[in-house]
């Protein structure tokens, strides 16, 4: 049983974030947009050349818009609050050994086994072991040391300031820093939105998306230390800690609308280059695609809230084997994409038989290697 101040419904939206996660890893592989590129410059072990599934790329234009976004802003969360109860030095250590310290784990020990299929279908002898999904994990920890070296120094006056801010303004503070956050990040980006850091390209980040992935990462943390330090957690209809969710069906609503405009005019950027020019046409299709995950993140957290928040056997189960789940789902993607790729199953069924397998194989590893002591602490989620 969950304690009440760990928020289940917030646990349970983490746990099925990182199932679609695992859905969406699972028809990369079959993606004309991926398969058209190099995945050198890309953090996919694995892609079927045999077939192909267009559906893919509706979905690989839909997920990036929230659901890394949404990782991060619950990642931020309980930060705060954290680090008053550890300090910066002892919260850095925590999360060192919550982040790090599994990553490198999966890295050594299961990633290389993950690239296996990549060398066996390119021919190759030697493939550098990238991160992979990893990724997150160690942006996630460089997130941490900036705020707990910024707490170490601001903590006072950064608390003034937030408990001085209403709704309205933080609302509109949000959606104009997002944007230029995310406009920022994006024009300092490669042509897929990825590159190497440390000169490896075994760390590829998706630089395109840094800036707006911190942005979100800083508004867990604020929204997380209004919520606990001012005593609004009852009356703040803005916290994601509010019982107050009546702004549900207008962000919902929203949500709808501002999304079908960006699939809209990004199915036809063509056209809205000729009628406003090339950078205007990208501004504004990058401005409704921030202001949709934006929305998209609020309706799922209003969502959570109404419908998620009883205590159900199968979602307590998911979230305890969320965290081993994220760590190594990608193992069991790429392996059965890779025992489909010469079959004969007909091409759009195998995206699906890759989910029906590798969602229960994933989640029963997962809860496996929790139980062993050595490893319970580093594979259950927190």
């Amino acid at each position: 049983m969950q304690s009440s101040l760990r928020l289940c419904w917030l646990d349970y939206l983490r746990g099925l974030n990182i199932v679609a996660t695992l859905l969406f890893h699972s028809i990369l592989a079959y993606s004309p947009f991926i398969q058209a590129n190099d995945i050198s410059n890309l953090p996919i072990p694995f892609v079927d050349a045999n077939t192909t599934f267009p559906v893919a790329d509706i979905f690989l234009l839909i997920r990036p818009i929230f659901s890394v976004q949404l990782m991060f802003f619950i990642s931020g969360l309980f930060t705060w609050r954290s680090l008053g109860k550890r300090g910066p030095i002892g919260y850095v250590v925590v999360r060192f050994k919550r982040l790090i310290l599994p990553l490198v784990i999966t890295w050594l020990f299961i990633m290389p086994v993950t690239y296996v299929p990549a060398v066996i279908a390119n021919q190759i002898s030697f493939l550098p072991i990238r991160l992979a999904h990893l990724w997150f994990l160690w942006v996630l920890f460089v997130f941490d040391v900036i705020i707990a070296f910024i707490y170490s120094f601001l903590r006072i006056h950064i608390e003034g300031l937030i408990f001085f801010l209403n709704n309205f303004i933080l609302t509109l503070l949000i959606g104009f820093t997002s944007v230029i956050a995310y406009l920022y990040s994006i024009s300092h980006a490669g042509d897929t939105g990825w590159q190497p850091f440390f000169g490896s390209q075994v760390f590829l980040v998706p630089t395109g998306w840094l800036g707006l992935y911190f942005f979100y990462f800083l508004l867990g943390v604020v929204m997380g230390s209004r919520s606990l330090n001012n005593c609004v957690m009852s009356t703040n209809w803005f916290s994601p800690f509010s019982n107050y969710s009546n702004g549900l069906t207008r962000s919902l609503i929203c949500a709808i609308l501002v999304l079908t405009l960006f699939l809209q005019l990004r199915a036809n950027i063509d056209f809205l280059i000729l009628r406003l020019g090339l950078s205007m046409a990208w501004t504004v299709v990058n401005i409704l695609y921030v202001l949709s995950g934006l929305l998209i993140v609020a309706s799922l957290i209003l969502l959570s809230k109404r419908f998620l928040r009883r205590q159900h056997f199968l979602l307590d189960n998911l979230s305890l084997n969320s965290y081993g789940l994220y760590l190594i789902h990608y193992t069991f993607v790429v392996w059965i994409q890779f025992f489909l790729s010469h079959s004969l199953v007909i091409g759009f069924v195998k995206p699906l038989v890759v989910i029906l397998l590798c969602i229960p194989l994933s989640w029963y590893a997962a809860d496996l290697l929790r139980r062993f002591p050595l490893l319970r602490s580093l594979f259950t989620s927190g």
